[in-house]
């Protein structure tokens, strides 16, 4: 073989091996997409598969030119307490801690106002006009892009907000669940049938995960993101959202927290009890509990039942809120006896620590949040490890976390929804009343000098409309049965830091007078005081309580009813009649025909009379269908009539005019 025919065969050689490189290649490829494809129908909402499928990771390197339109917003909302916007590409940079708009040739700018910093665009906390937590942005032309060496974008949607209180349990519900919600909600981002949320969490508060975190993560594609997620990449480099979504609804808010006035409910708060239970209705599925059949609630107020028994199927026992490091009730075994003598159930302790063993089970990894939260937690219970697994170590078990956390928050919810009575010191825990079923009855205890009318978000919760739960609170008014500890830190209750006098008249006290949040003294000392339950007076708030429990009649879910808004009335007639000589106009109709679907509702219906071509009419009430007309008519003039169902403070349309 010559050397021609030598180079020939090595050639052919070397494009069969490339050859079969390239089809090895294309079919693993092909291998690969099939496989993320399978792994995005099995997990909607284009949450990360993991093993051999192609991941699209998130954050990529992009190239600047996918920036170069620009940036677009719109918004909606007429000021910062109401505006939610839709960003496209908005950037943030943690050299300045500033988020940017980049100004380009596809820019779109819809509802931003042009005093976007009075006070601010919108507020990133359902806790409205707070100082701390405006969002504001930078304009810059597109062509600041070629500032940073390189750009990180966060592909897909996203919904930016800062949690207000991330260590409070009332001020995670109240103040980010709740309204991050029924946000994702109102904007199309969260399935309810699914129970899938097509937009990634980030918080730019700049807390750490902190003990609940685990209980925003049902509502985000992914695992949220922290500030620290995005501050962490080099000065000279610029992060980018796809698309993102900021600003929170304030419809389930219903206390104010007393930063310009004392605290309490919200003047003009539209919460009720559908908002709510809504909302705990899908945190439950999420955890795939089953939740109370709604006709079980519509029991009660049917038949006498006798005291201590259940009129809500599954409810079978009362429950005593606990803390277990301050706020104490130092005769506990005196409480349950008295709730389980009057109520006739049987009653278990739960506790603030109960709820946390459940968001950080027995995993290695420590979490650093939780003595900076609670630095006086003690430990009761000494098989209850206070840590959290470290979710960036590459062997933890992600998944079996998930489970750990599911399973045993799910044991605890399950065990409150059987309280037919909660009993419980004033407290952050007291929050998850919400999950109880209508009908249930629930007693606040206040520690000596302090006034429950004074601090009622948990009164202001359960007396939500429709939310059927009995509410009593009790109160020490004996100065002997308190426990003061005025050694300790100012910011749990330390007076010693205060001058002499100040000291004693905080001591000589028998009431806390109103104030602004969050440092007052005298109500640091007061409410951190441990108490002893005078157990006459506690027996006949219980023995109140429970009677008002039990005379509570048809109880039904939600609020519906009050939201019943009648349609128009049917089959309108009028017809002009003599009666004895006497004139008049016969006026008859039929009910509207969506109140055939309500039961005990009360309606009525107004009619207006005018003579043609004069402005004025006269108006009647009736609560029959049909009427005969003749105070101040007259056979000679023509006449229009209206009529409207009423029902409530609810007001249906008019018919359309007829002439008579």
């Amino acid at each position: 073989m010559d050397g021609l025919s030598k180079t020939l065969v090595a050639i052919n050689i070397i494009l069969v091996i490339l050859l079969a490189l390239f089809w090895h290649r294309c079919n693993e490829i092909l291998l690969n997409s099939d496989k993320w494809l399978q792994c995005h129908d099995n997990n909607h909402h284009g949450n990360r598969c993991h093993g051999d499928a192609l991941v699209p990771r998130d954050p990529a390197v992009t190239d600047t030119t996918v920036l170069q339109g620009g940036s677009s917003v719109w918004c909606k909302g007429d000021n910062n307490t109401d505006r939610n916007c839709h960003f496209h590409n908005l950037c943030f940079a943690p050299s300045s801690n500033s988020f940017l708009f980049l100004h380009g040739a596809d820019t779109i700018i819809t509802g931003v106002p042009d005093d976007r910093y009075s006070p601010a665009l919108l507020d990133l906390s359902s806790v409205p006009n707070h100082n701390t937590q405006y969002f504001h942005y930078t304009d810059v032309p597109v062509d600041g892009l070629y500032h940073f060496k390189k750009v990180v974008t966060y592909r897909g949607v996203h919904f930016v907000f800062n949690r207000f209180n991330p260590s409070n349990l009332m001020h995670v519900l109240h103040d980010d669940l709740l309204p991050v919600f029924h946000t994702l909600l109102q904007l199309g981002l969260f399935n309810l049938e699914t129970r899938k949320s097509s937009a990634r969490l980030v918080f730019l508060e700049g807390w750490h995960e902190g003990e609940y975190f685990d209980m925003y993560e049902w509502m985000s594609r992914e695992r949220p993101l922290l500030k620290d997620a995005l501050v962490e990449h080099a000065d000279d480099v610029l992060v980018c959202f796809e698309d993102v979504f900021l600003g929170l609804s304030k419809q389930t808010t219903w206390y104010q927290y007393g930063f310009d006035e004392p605290q309490g409910p919200l003047a003009n708060s539209k919460a009720t009890a559908t908002e709510i239970r809504v909302f705990t209705n899908a945190f439950l599925q999420s955890l795939n509990m089953s939740i109370g059949n709604q006709q079980d609630h519509q029991l009660r107020g049917q038949s006498q039942i006798p005291k201590g028994q259940s009129k809500v199927k599954g409810q079978n026992q009362a429950c005593l809120f606990t803390r277990e490091s301050n706020r104490l009730i130092l005769n506990e075994a005196d409480v349950i006896s008295t709730i389980a003598q009057v109520s006739g159930l049987t009653t278990v302790k739960i506790s603030l620590d109960d709820l946390l063993s459940t968001l950080y089970p027995n995993m290695e990894g420590t979490n650093p949040n939780m003595e900076e939260a609670n630095p006086n937690m003690e430990e009761v219970n000494p098989n209850l490890d206070k840590t959290k697994p470290n979710m960036g170590d590459p062997h933890f078990d992600t998944e079996l976390s998930s489970n750990l956390y599911k399973n045993s928050l799910s044991m605890l919810l399950q065990n409150i929804q059987k309280c037919k009575l909660v009993v419980g010191m004033h407290g952050s825990l007291l929050a998850l009343i919400m999950f109880l079923l209508p009908g249930s009855a629930v007693i606040e205890l206040y520690p000596y000098a302090v006034n429950p009318d004074h601090y009622t978000p948990y009164k202001t919760l359960a007396n939500l409309p429709g939310m059927q739960i009995t509410y009593k609170a009790w109160r020490n008014n004996i100065p002997e049965n308190t426990v003061t500890h005025p050694y300790a830190s100012p910011e749990k209750g330390g007076i010693l830091h205060l001058s002499l006098q100040e000291q004693q008249r905080i001591m000589g006290s028998n009431e806390v007078p109103q104030h602004l949040c969050c440092s007052d003294p005298e109500w640091l000392y007061r409410i951190y005081q441990d108490t002893i339950v005078d157990i006459p007076s506690f027996h006949a708030t219980l023995l109140s309580a429970i009677e008002i429990q039990n005379n509570l009649d048809n109880i039904q879910s939600g609020s519906f009813k009050t939201k019943a808004i009648p349609g128009a009335v049917q089959n309108s007639q009028c017809k002009r009649t003599t009666i004895n000589d006497v004139f008049g106009i016969k006026l008859s109709w039929q009910p509207p025909w969506n109140l055939q679907f309500f039961t005990n509702i009360d309606q009525k219906y107004e009619v207006w009379i005018q003579v043609i071509g004069q402005g004025d009419y006269k108006a009647w009430i009736l609560e029959m269908t049909e009427y005969v007309f003749t105070e101040g008519l007259d056979g000679k003039s023509n006449y229009r009539v209206w009529v409207r169902c009423l029902v409530g403070d609810k007001v249906g349309p008019f018919t359309s005019v007829h002439p008579c």
